[in-house]
């Protein structure tokens, strides 16, 4: 540990600079490195960098994301490219086109912005992230339209039991009522079903 008395200190102050001296723990040399940085400071080091979008209730795996994502939108800020890294960490497929890539062409200095929402659900803030994050990084003088799509393929299975049996002369009745339940996620249906019932007549 070096020492911080002068040259000329007596030997009775050495001696009391080594009984009260400790190692005091320093995070300095990590202040600026994004994988080791204490996650208490990650907020600091995103103002630092000029972080455009933070959410606090980010998981920390999140938050080193972001900081590292906006390293290189900052580099290519204003591009095509620029907004699909801003948009990276957003559960979607996403597709950009320009006005000259449109069929037919849109006005000139706009662009479309599609989202295919990859999760189960659709929620709000996911659109509200996504508009900032492209209001934050898109050419200032240029407009664009968010189109947000979501697919849910589904198979539906539906088990049954049919039972034969023979008989010289039948009579048949038919009685309904609700007894099966096909269920979806998230919604349960009743089906109605007929049951013929079958009796010998002597």
């Amino acid at each position: 540990m070096s020492s911080l008395l002068p040259p000329n200190a007596t030997e009775l102050e050495l001696k009391l600079e080594n009984i009260s001296a400790r190692e005091i723990p320093s995070v300095v040399n990590t202040l600026a490195d994004i994988d080791n940085i204490p996650v208490e400071f990650l907020k600091i080091l995103a103002i630092g960098l000029s972080v455009d979008y933070w959410n606090d209730n980010w998981t920390e795996s999140k938050k080193r994301a972001e900081i590292k994502d906006s390293i290189l939108v900052h580099r290519i800020k204003g591009s095509k490219r620029s907004i699909y890294v801003a948009l990276s960490n957003i559960p979607a497929n996403i597709k950009i086109l320009e006005w000259f890539e449109q069929i037919p062409k849109a006005k000139p200095r706009t662009f479309s912005v599609t989202l295919n929402i990859t999760q189960n659900f659709l929620d709000k803030n996911i659109l509200k992230e996504a508009i900032k994050r492209i209001s934050l990084t898109k050419p200032l003088s240029t407009h664009f339209s968010l189109i947000v799509k979501q697919e849910i393929n589904k198979s539906i299975k539906v088990a049954g039991i049919f039972v034969t049996t023979n008989f010289m002369r039948i009579k048949a009745k038919t009685q309904t009522f609700k007894a099966v339940r096909i269920t979806f996620p998230n919604i349960v249906q009743s089906a109605e079903f007929k049951i013929i019932q079958m009796q010998e007549k002597k």
